[in-house]
């Protein structure tokens, strides 16, 4: 096999969330395997956000998946680092709208965060969340109804696993994908993912999945690191995960990125 494409995750995988810091070893790396390899950040994130952007400035990759395969977008120049929209696929605002609903009606926290808005039901859930965790909230909530206005590619659930298993049976054509130690979910339409938003920009590179090296840690990332030429797993992964990569790396805060590409003599 012949790599030509390197893609990565951003949390736990290229992001240490102990230290909201990206390895010097995985900057290095990348830095170095930008010469030989197209570079995507495969994230669940949209690396749009302000809370994203400097990340996306630091790591300028050539492409990026945001929100689990909802976006692909193509670097069109790096000073400005600048990009464009190659891909879109959005959220059915008929079942956005039966989401929603759903939500409200058993008493589910679902939305999503975009700008300096977060649209989500029972926002009181959200804001107990974020006392516990941080001993404040600043978020500034906005009835979830204006979401059927915009583009959504992917929402957010809060909850546990009895919340997440309840929305995925009333829904089977959403894909529910738990992950942040199960308190959070991913939901993207069925046949958005990673792996298939990655195939879709291979095809337009003139390259197939075969050609790419992916790494990952969640959920999220199994269906690409199942379909990708090469796929790592990092050692702090689920169990789930390194089950499914061809390869498991040390721990994102062992140097992981660098040692995978030792071995695999990239660099």
């Amino acid at each position: 096999m012949k790599a030509s494409i390197l893609s990565f995750d951003l949390d736990n995988t290229l992001l240490d969330h102990r230290t909201w810091c990206i390895p010097d070893t995985a900057l290095a790396c990348i830095q170095e395997l930008r010469e030989r390899f197209r570079i995507v950040l495969a994230t669940g994130r949209n690396m749009d956000d302000v809370l994203s952007l400097p990340y996306k400035e630091l790591l300028a990759p050539d492409a990026i998946v945001h929100l689990n395969g909802g976006r692909v977008s193509l670097r069109q120049s790096l000073s400005p680092l600048r990009y464009s929209d190659l891909f879109q696929f959005p959220m059915d605002s008929a079942l956005l709208a039966e989401l929603l609903s759903f939500a409200r009606s058993n008493g589910l926290c679902l939305g999503m965060h975009e700008g300096d808005a977060d649209y989500f039901s029972h926002p009181d859930i959200l804001r107990q969340i974020d006392l516990r965790r941080f001993g404040e909230s600043c978020r500034n909530f906005v009835s979830p109804d204006a979401l059927c206005k915009l583009p959504v590619y992917s929402l957010t659930l809060f909850g546990s696993a009895p919340d997440f298993s309840l929305l995925q049976k009333a829904f089977p054509q959403i894909s529910v994908l738990s992950f942040a130690n199960g308190y959070m979910a991913d939901l993207t339409p069925k046949g958005n993912s990673k792996a298939s938003a990655l195939q879709a920009l291979a095809h337009y590179w003139k390259e197939d999945l075969a050609s790419v090296i992916a790494f990952g840690d969640d959920r999220n990332d199994l269906e690409l690191l199942q379909a990708a030429g090469i796929g790592i797993a990092m050692g702090n992964a689920s169990e789930e995960v390194k089950a499914a990569a061809d390869y498991v790396t040390a721990p994102i805060h062992e140097d992981g990125i660098q040692k995978a590409c030792r071995h695999f003599q990239l660099c």
